[in-house]
């Protein structure tokens, strides 16, 4: 790799994000992700990064949780929430802006 390469590769952050939800009070769950219908920059972001492997480590750490009820505690997602749709996200992903 040319020493340029790195510098670039250096510059890229990682978010982890969850797609946005809406509130059903109808249906099986009361929060519904909507990771389909909404672009990438209406997520929300949880945490960021300096590289990708860190990202899905933590990723993988939310997975490994014990699961809890679907609710938002503080403003923040739940574990639950962010181990089913959270993604590991580029910073520079053109779809963010």
């Amino acid at each position: 790799m040319k020493p340029r390469h790195a510098v670039v590769l250096a510059l890229v952050g990682w978010y982890l994000m969850v797609p946005p939800h809406r509130i059903c009070a109808n249906c099986r769950h009361y929060f519904q992700p909507d990771p389909l219908n909404a672009s990438l920059d209406k997520w929300e972001m949880v945490e960021s990064f300096d590289s990708m492997a860190k990202c899905e480590e933590d990723l993988l750490g939310y997975q490994q949780k014990e699961r809890i009820p679907l609710r938002r505690l503080f403003k923040r997602p739940s574990i639950s929430y962010v181990a089913r749709y959270g993604r590991c996200i580029a910073s520079d992903d053109k779809r963010l802006d």
